[in-house]
């Protein structure tokens, strides 16, 4: 919201600190405002529109202020604009003012209530960052939701209607009032347009993905900020993920690629899609292990490195509802992991699920030439983190994004057959409940956007964020 002022009475919020200011502005200086209120017939002739906290900090970073002449009176000079443009320059009030037509922003960073849910483009991408019943709480906290309309995302859009959100059209995102936070979830098409605005997304380019320097550039050339919901953390710990959907799911996957490998040999997995629950997975990938079960005469040997977090969690959980007994399953962490890799026990089991966080390089878990060891039984590996193009990976044994038309590839050179998993969006296999917890889990933080560096969380992910810009090479720096 913003307030109508007149110049005076900014010349008088500020006449203390900063004098010059009050000088260019029409008018003249301190002594063209009385303390009765009165100002200048120039004064008059221009508004200050301000966030709440203007007049009182106006020389702070956080507020936005923009001083625009009202009226074609020749008291109005193109010189006083040139004078007040240059005072604010000088006094640094704050630091990013632009000029358009004689209209002075003093920062892009106003606090805002208006969150944009953009439409997914990514194919097969059902989750959504915010759900009807999170939108619910931020419309009754004051904020405004435009929602965009999204064939493909598991929550309908009358749903969000419901609730008290704006519909407004696909990909209106882009042409949205730069001060509107865009929110998403998986990262934006690739495109050369700049980006202006606060995106809240995962942005898959902080860790040296391929591409990775275009993708961020895109948003420091546009005047934008991207605020990454991979690494929003507090006392180190990440806010919200879908560790546990992503690890569920990609045991899921791994299970009936087992299966199928054996029913079908030769033949690649086929595609999947995504199910309406948690139950209906768990009867499908039941059905499938008694089938591969029945052709192996045993049970399979699973190996889930990063057991003890949430994603590791999920897939243990999924092998055990599938009907894995427990101690068919190896739950190892960092302690196991300690000595480094490549390790004998991956290439032991018949399937591999690396559940890990990948921060810093480690040695790897597997290699091409560990798969070439005579004995091995290893026949399918999920890389749940599916970071293929990352030279960090401790799975360097392929090198591609997998997706759920064609969910596996094949490691090359290496026989028997071994296939990868690498979907980076297993949990859209179960959307509804992937966006159901991600989205509360978020919601204490979403709730503080409009003013979000004030909140350590956001403020944060802002820093990170500058700190990736700062490694641009130079092409793309600018």
């Amino acid at each position: 919201m913003t307030t109508p002022v007149t110049a005076g009475l900014l010349r008088l919020s500020i006449r203390r600190r900063v004098p010059a200011l009050a000088a260019a502005l029409p008018g003249g200086g301190v002594g063209a405002h009385s303390d009765s209120g009165a100002t200048s017939s120039a004064a008059r002739n221009f508004t200050l529109t301000h966030s709440p906290k203007a007049v009182k900090s106006v020389n702070h970073p956080a507020t936005r202020t923009t001083v625009r002449p009202i009226s074609t009176s020749p008291r109005v000079t193109q010189l006083t604009q040139s004078r007040l443009l240059t005072t604010l320059k000088q006094h640094r009030i704050p630091q990013l003012i632009s000029s358009d037509t004689g209209t002075y922003k003093m920062s892009s960073s106003a606090p805002t209530n208006v969150l944009h849910l953009r439409a997914e483009t990514k194919p097969l991408e059902h989750r959504s960052a915010l759900t009807p019943s999170t939108t619910k709480a931020l419309i009754e906290a004051g904020y405004t939701v435009n929602v965009e309309r999204d064939e493909q995302r598991i929550f309908d859009d009358e749903e969000f209607e419901a609730v008290g959100a704006k519909l407004v059209p696909t990909g209106s995102w882009i042409d949205a009032p730069k001060e509107h936070i865009i929110v998403g979830l998986k990262e934006l098409e690739e495109k050369d347009f700049v980006l202006k605005h606060t995106h809240v997304q995962f942005a898959h380019c902080f860790k040296g993905q391929h591409g990775w320097e275009k993708v961020l550039s895109r948003y420091s050339r546009g005047g934008g900020t991207l605020l990454d919901l991979e690494f929003l953390e507090k006392n180190g710990r990440r806010v919200a993920a879908f560790g546990y959907w992503a690890g569920f799911a990609g045991a899921a996957l791994a299970i009936e690629n087992w299966s199928h490998q054996l029913n079908h040999p030769g033949q690649p997995f086929p595609s999947v899609e995504s199910y309406p629950n948690e139950d209906a997975v768990v009867t499908n990938v039941k059905k499938s292990f008694a089938t591969g079960k029945e052709r192996a005469g045993r049970e399979p040997r699973v190996i889930v490195i990063g057991a003890l977090g949430r994603c590791g969690k999920g897939a243990v959980d999924m092998c055990v509802k599938a009907g894995i007994p427990e101690s068919n399953i190896l739950k190892w962490d960092m302690a196991e992991t300690a000595p480094g890799g490549p390790f004998k026990e991956v290439v032991e089991s018949d399937i591999f699920i690396n559940c890990i966080y990948l921060s810093s390089k480690i040695a790897p878990f597997v290699t091409i030439d560990t798969l070439k060891n005579p004995e091995r039984k290893l026949s399918v590996i999920c890389d749940v983190s599916a970071d293929s193009t990352n030279p960090l990976t401790p799975v360097p044994v392929y090198d591609i994004t997998t997706t759920f038309k064609d969910p596996t590839v094949a490691v090359k050179g290496v026989e028997p057959p071994v296939s990868v998993i690498s979907i980076d969006h297993l949990p859209s296999l179960l959307p509804r409940e992937a966006s159901d917890t991600f989205s509360n889990d978020l919601l204490p933080f979403l709730l503080t956007l409009k003013d979000w560096r004030s909140d350590p969380v956001w403020a944060g992910a802002e820093k990170l964020y500058k700190e990736k810009v700062a490694t641009l090479p130079a092409e793309y720096a600018s």
